[in-house]
């Protein structure tokens, strides 16, 4: 029998020809916990044209490995045959102990059968739970199911108690459809109201998520100003994440305020802006000129990480960054701090040269 690393090389994943169905349900009964794994995988990719792997998929349920039943779970969903017999043998499952196959039965009779308050609740509760691959198990499972629980994701984002609306927020994220997009994005402007700052943080990411390229100055705007004056990081923290996503629609803008988040004094909004690295890197010649006016008025903060940061985002903007040359300098001879001194050098070298090197050591 063929080991999953053949299915792998001969069938490549995403493939949704019949043609290699047969391999596929042969493959079900390999030896090997991977060879049933990746034939799983690729008949869910088929959905409904995986439908005759179905029998050999349900008797999958009882195998001794764990994950091969939950893949086994979620492959019935996906195919979507809604018969009663398969329901039937999978609804055993949602009283399991084990909540991660738990999660993946809920998940596959909520594809089978109409969407059930009792089952999205129960999924809602799954994600609060206190081990992280549940929680991250339980949203996966929401965010497959987000069309067919919109109603129920709009309503708990606008009613529900804090946490449960920063989950729905946090999974309504980008839907396919114009107009559910735009309810998205008006319960998002409209939980940045909220008192509550977790929920203010969600809205504020989901606003540049669920935004358009039309509003997309408006919306860099608005997160702008919350990045500026909201009371607690966690949103401002939110706000900046959101701004990394107007990258490739406004850079020069969104770049720009990256950079004001450097001067935060959370350091946990001031490493979510750290993202402007990333680009600089990428685009140096282009974003270099623009940016190296507002990192070298960093240089004068009176924070010694602030200006280490600054003076490394500087050497990344290599030759762009020269009319930046006197203030560096200034920075290395005239600064107390050595770890300054010494990023003042590497970015002067990175300068005059135009190469750039990181710095050893993992940054912050």
């Amino acid at each position: 029998m063929p080991s999953g690393g053949h299915y792998v090389r001969h069938f490549g994943v995403g493939s949704t020809s019949t043609e290699y169905l047969p391999q596929y349900i042969k493959g079900l009964h390999s030896e090997t916990e991977t060879g049933i794994l990746n034939a799983l995988t690729y008949i869910r990719y088929l959905e409904k044209h995986g439908a005759p792997a179905l029998p050999g998929v349900l008797e999958l349920l009882s195998h001794r490995s764990t994950k091969v039943r939950i893949a086994a779970l979620e492959c019935c969903g996906e195919i979507g045959v809604p018969n009663q017999e398969t329901v039937n043998q999978i609804k055993p499952f949602l009283d399991s102990e084990d909540r991660l196959i738990r999660i993946a039965a809920l998940y596959s009779v909520s594809l089978l059968q109409p969407p059930s308050q009792d089952r999205y609740r129960e999924l809602l509760k799954l994600r609060q739970d206190k081990k992280e691959p549940i929680r991250l198990a339980a949203y996966r499972a929401l965010g497959r199911l987000r069309n067919r629980i919109f109603g129920c994701l709009v309503s708990d984002a606008l009613l529900a108690e804090p946490v449960e609306r920063v989950i729905a927020i946090d999974i309504l994220d980008r839907p396919p459809g114009a107009i559910q997009r735009a309810i998205v994005s008006l319960v998002c402007w409209y939980s940045l109201l909220e008192t509550n700052a977790d929920v203010r943080g969600a809205a504020a990411y989901g606003v540049a998520r669920a935004g358009c390229a039309i509003c997309s100055r408006i919306e860099l705007a608005a997160l702008s100003k919350i990045m500026r004056n909201d009371p607690d990081d966690r949103v401002r923290r939110r706000a900046v994440e959101g701004l990394t996503l107007y990258e490739n629609i406004l850079p020069d803008l969104a770049y720009r305020e990256l950079v004001f988040a450097l001067q935060d004094a959370s350091p946990h909004v001031r490493s979510a802006g750290y993202h402007v690295s990333n680009f600089i890197n990428r685009k140096r010649s282009i974003m270099g000129k623009q940016l190296a006016p507002p990192l070298v008025e960093l240089l004068s903060d009176n924070r010694p990480e602030i200006r280490k940061k600054a003076l490394d985002l500087l050497g990344w903007c290599g030759h762009a960054a020269i009319d930046a040359i006197p203030a560096i300098a200034a920075t290395v001879i005239f600064d107390s701090d050595w770890n300054v001194k010494k990023a003042g050098v590497d970015a002067l070298r990175s300068v005059i040269i135009g190469e750039w090197h990181p710095p050893k050591g993992k940054q912050k």
